[in-house]
């Protein structure tokens, strides 16, 4: 597997993550921090600063990656796609009917990562999840 693959994915990865801490701060925000001790809160403000400015780095960087691949690697940019979507088809295989209307969406919107202008799925999106180990096999994180 191209090494790029797997950049890409660590990236997405590392995005979810940073997201996940951001929707933890604004629970904690809402329903925790008027019961908890300054140095939490202090922990929760620190936590939302880095993981935005995270968030914005990956962003950029993903968007940035994709674009150059779109350019001179179609065929790379296409592995990370089509691992995406084998994961979502093989998901939509082992799913009760009604979440099929999810994976199309899902499906359609990494069909276009392919082409532009989207750089990536928000794969905290719709909540599908998918199974990690074949992830690690088709995408290399």
């Amino acid at each position: 597997m191209d090494d790029r693959v797997r950049q890409l994915e660590m990236k997405l990865l590392s995005l979810k993550h940073h997201c996940d801490a951001l929707i933890a701060v604004d629970a904690f925000e809402r329903w925790g921090a008027q019961h908890a001790e300054p140095a939490e809160v202090e922990r929760y403000v620190e936590l939302g600063r880095t993981s935005s400015l995270e968030r914005d780095r990956l962003v950029t960087e993903l968007t940035t990656d994709v674009t150059a691949l779109r350019a001179s690697s179609p065929e790379v940019l296409g592995v990370w796609v089509e691992g995406h979507v084998t994961l979502l088809e093989e998901l939509r295989a082992a799913s009760a009917p009604g979440v099929s209307p999810h994976i199309d969406d899902e499906v359609k919107a990494w069909r276009e990562v392919r082409v532009g202008p989207r750089a990536y799925v928000e794969p905290w999106a719709t909540g599908l999840r998918v199974d990690p180990a074949r992830r690690l096999e088709l995408l290399g994180a």
